[in-house]
């Protein structure tokens, strides 16, 4: 998903903290790109960058509205040469609680390669056992 925003909240229903768990459950991969008003107090890019980085995603900030072509295809990029990993937890309660997850990855050179990948995932729930 891509979303193109100045990150601003001026009617939302929902919190930061919402948005944020809803983006984790959704399973999408979020890009983000701010596009700004100078003169608008209500935007905020952290939030932009907060969302692609709990999705697995990544956000950017053109500087010029030239720099848009180039940023559609940087993430076009990014989604044709995505890597599926799959990981057995050895927790196996399904509370649905969030767990945390680190991928790490080394060139055979031993230079550490860049990931963006989810910080995490959330638990599966099964009925009955529902986290308090």
């Amino acid at each position: 998903m891509i979303v193109l925003s100045d990150g601003g909240d001026n009617a939302s229903a929902a919190g930061l903290d919402e948005v944020l768990r809803a983006a984790e459950n959704s399973g999408a991969t979020i890009y983000t790109i701010g596009i700004f008003d100078p003169d608008d107090k209500d935007n905020n890019p952290k939030v932009l960058r907060q969302i692609a980085d709990a999705t697995g995603g990544d956000a950017y900030v053109p500087q010029r509205i030239d720099e848009i072509n180039d940023i559609w295809r940087r993430i076009a990029v990014s989604i044709r040469t995505q890597y599926t990993i799959a990981y057995a937890p050895t927790n196996p309660e399904h509370d649905g609680s969030f767990r945390a997850l680190t991928v790490s990855v080394t060139a055979p050179n031993g230079k550490p390669l860049r990931v963006r990948a989810r910080k995490g995932y959330v638990a599966p729930i099964t009925p009955g056992n529902r986290k308090q």
